[in-house]
């Protein structure tokens, strides 16, 4: 995904990231870790969640609203993190205690921008989103960042 990494190399290290999400994982701490491209067996530890919350939660739910759907999300990973899960015969609450991670409460929020680029025109116009908008502020091919 050129969304994460531009230039993968066989240490995760050594790849070249995403400008854009680099800035995102340093704001907030932590190194990413990439799985082997074409290898499934690393993946499955995030696909067998992904099954597990669809198969539990979202299956047969009904929500009225987005922050409904949150309020039952809450509740259900409350319920579930605080049984003794199958695979690691361990409460998960209770493993992530131990685990001794930062809070991020004193972080500030990461400010997410949406940025287009467009070219102007030789007639001087810009196109954006379906429609064509005039300037005579910017000269024949130069780029403009919406």
């Amino acid at each position: 995904m050129k969304q994460i990494v531009l230039d993968r190399k066989p240490v995760s290290s050594d790849s070249k990231w995403n400008p854009k999400f680099e800035d995102f994982f340093q704001h907030y701490g932590f190194i990413p870790r990439l799985c082997r491209p074409y290898r499934p067996q690393t993946k499955g530890k995030i696909e067998s969640t992904v099954k597990f919350v669809k198969r539990d939660f979202f299956m047969g739910g009904k929500f009225t609203s987005f922050s409904d759907l949150n309020q039952q999300l809450q509740q259900w990973l409350l319920r579930v993190n605080s049984s003794i899960q199958g695979t690691i015969h361990e409460v998960p609450a209770e493993r992530l205690k131990l685990e001794g991670l930062n809070r991020i409460s004193g972080v500030t929020p990461y400010i997410v921008t949406k940025e287009e680029s467009r070219k102007i025109s030789s007639d001087s116009h810009l196109s954006y989103l379906g429609n064509k908008y005039g300037s005579s502020l910017f000269s024949v091919g130069s780029r403009v960042n919406l």
